[in-house]
């Protein structure tokens, strides 16, 4: 009853693992070598997002890959928020993208925590390790 699913911990971090494995024909191991490439990713593209916020259109083709990167694994909201700012940054708003960048930031870093969470898992899982409950021997 306590135990729950790598797929439904990644849910619980916005990432929808039936939606991103439409793009990968059911195949889990190229799916998971995409998760992990967008989860070590995350941190420099927020902060080369950050030095272009003056430059609405290079944002907007770097906003543009973390969008289809969000969308290729499933994070839907991570998706819709890359969505809004690539809108935004074609319409030159600047101002909207300097004060929305933390939002974004926080999406893609709770998706990326999700993400590390769920290689944990996983990777306790092929070395047959459960970890003990507190007060079992």
């Amino acid at each position: 009853s306590g135990w729950i699913t790598p797929e439904r911990l990644l849910q619980d971090y916005h990432v929808n693992v039936n939606h991103g494995m439409i793009y990968f024909a059911s195949m889990r191991t190229q799916y998971y070598e995409i998760l992990q490439e967008v989860a070590n990713s995350i941190p420099s593209q927020i902060e080369q997002l950050r030095t272009l916020v003056a430059s609405p259109d290079d944002y907007a083709v770097h906003i543009h890959g973390i969008k289809a990167n969000a969308k290729t694994i499933g994070a839907n909201f991570l998706y819709l928020i890359t969505k809004e700012h690539e809108q935004k940054a074609n319409e030159g708003d600047t101002e909207y993208l300097k004060t929305h960048i933390d939002e974004l930031e926080s999406e893609a870093n709770y998706v990326r925590k999700g993400i590390l969470k769920f290689f944990e898992i996983m990777e306790g899982v092929r070395n047959e390790t459960i970890p003990k409950e507190e007060g079992s021997r």
